[in-house]
This record gives structure tokens, C-alpha cells and sequence, in this order.
């Protein structure tokens, strides 16, 4: 498969996602929201020849995945980077280990911090922080994404959007129908220059997360490829 030609062959996208597991205040959760837009956002980089990058997560990194698989093999590297840290080795979901397996997908592990461990018995509060920071330095300085998508997501989404505005040189592109922290990135992020609501390319802004409305999130990331594609 020949990707000559095609606008993002040879660069990165990097993916923050995940799902609230329940209603947490300003974290509201919105999986069919969350599900549509990381499918939508999947196909419209996988088709312009570009690459995902994001750190692992139980509910993401197995969707991603799979959409891979409907585009084959890229002739030069994967069309999916997961990192993860060694903090949370034995928590990785087996059908993203199998998508590795299969060549689809490659999960690059970064080493723990200060002995820190991922229990899954503990809920409610930040879990392997020194860790998770150290994962996140590293996926973003290897793979120089050239813009950030945020879907859904809590705290950390923040986070990593403020480290993405640090050490890179793109925009965060937000979903704010999606809930969760990116709903409010525009608003909690300092520079906020560098954050761009995609729901802004609706021809109307509708109540979505009181009405249930679903953008049309497949125009809505094919519209954000090609901005970045026009101006990388």
C-alpha cells in the first residue's frame, strides 16, 4: 500500500480519551459520544496515511485498535503507537495485546517511577502520577504529534493537554459534545490560543450534552484533518 500523497503520511496525531466511569460532577459520562468520536477520529487519520498516538487506556486503546485493522498495514511503520506504563503492567486488555500480536498496533513501555503500582482495588483518587508524567514526557517528545484531539476524559486529559501545549507545537483540537474535560478545556487551559472547539465547525451550537444531541462526528474530523493538514 502506497502512501504518497497522502496529508498526514509521516505524521502523528495524539489521542486524549477516556470515559468517566460514572457521573463525577464536571466529568459526565457520555460513552456513546466518546465511542462515535474516537471511531470517527481513527478513520479520518488512518485514511489521510497519518499515525495515533496515546497513552493506554482499558476503553480507547482496544476501539482504536480495531479500526486499524479495517485500513491494513502501513509500508513503514504501525498506524497505532500505545504507551504505557510498566506501573500498570498485567492491566493492558487482551484484545489490545492481540492487536499487537496481529502488527497492528505496538504498545511502547516506559519504566515505572519510585516503585509505584497500579491497584485497581483503589478508586476515587490519581493513581502512579510520578509514572503516568514520565509516560506522557516520552509519547509526546518520540512521537512530535503535530495537533492534539481531546475526547471525553477527566483529569487527565488536562493533563496532558497542558504538557501538549508545553512541549509541542500544534493545537488541541476539543470536542466539546464528548463531556467530560473536554467540554471545559477552552475555559481551564491557560493558553488558550492553542485549544480549538471542533464543534465550532457545527453550523449551529445545539445543547448537547442536555439534549443528547450526536454531532456528525465523522465531517467533524474530516474537517479537522484537513486544517492540520493545510497548516501543520
Amino acid at each position: 500500500m502506497k502512501l504518497e500523497g497522502y496529508p498526514l503520511t509521516g505524521k502523528s496525531v495524539f489521542l486524549s480519551a477516556s470515559k468517566p466511569a460514572r457521573d463525577l460532577g464536571q466529568y459526565r459520562p457520555l460513552s456513546v459520544e466518546i465511542d462515535e468520536a474516537v471511531v470517527s477520529l481513527s478513520r479520518a487519520v488512518f485514511s489521510a496515511g497519518g499515525q495515533l498516538v496515546f497513552g493506554a487506556h482499558p476503553s480507547i486503546s482496544p476501539l482504536v485498535a480495531s479500526v486499524a485493522t479495517e485500513y491494513g498495514r502501513m509500508p513503514d511503520r504501525l498506524r497505532v503507537s500505545i504507551y504505557q506504563s510498566e506501573a500498570y503492567r498485567g492491566h493492558v486488555p487482551l484484545a489490545t495485546l492481540d492487536f499487537e500480536r496481529l502488527g497492528f498496533a505496538k504498545i511502547i513501555w516506559t519504566p515505572s517511577v519510585g516503585g509505584e503500582r497500579f491497584d485497581p482495588a483503589v478508586a476515587g483518587r490519581p493513581q502512579c502520577t510520578e509514572s503516568l508524567r514520565l509516560m506522557r514526557t516520552r509519547m509526546l517528545q518520540e512521537t512530535s504529534p503535530i495537533a492534539m484531539v481531546a475526547i471525553g476524559g477527566m483529569q487527565g486529559v488536562e493533563e496532558e493537554a497542558r504538557m501538549f501545549v508545553s512541549l509541542c507545537h500544534g493545537n488541541v483540537y476539543a470536542l466539546q459534545t464528548t463531556g467530560g474535560a473536554a467540554a471545559t478545556l477552552s475555559s481551564s487551559i491557560p493558553e488558550k490560543t492553542r485549544i480549538r472547539v471542533l464543534d465550532r465547525f457545527l453550523p449551529a451550537q445545539p445543547e448537547p450534552l442536555e439534549s443528547g444531541f450526536l454531532a456528525p462526528y465523522p465531517y467533524l474530523m474530516q474537517r479537522m484533518v484537513q486544517e492540520i493538514s493545510a497548516h501543520p
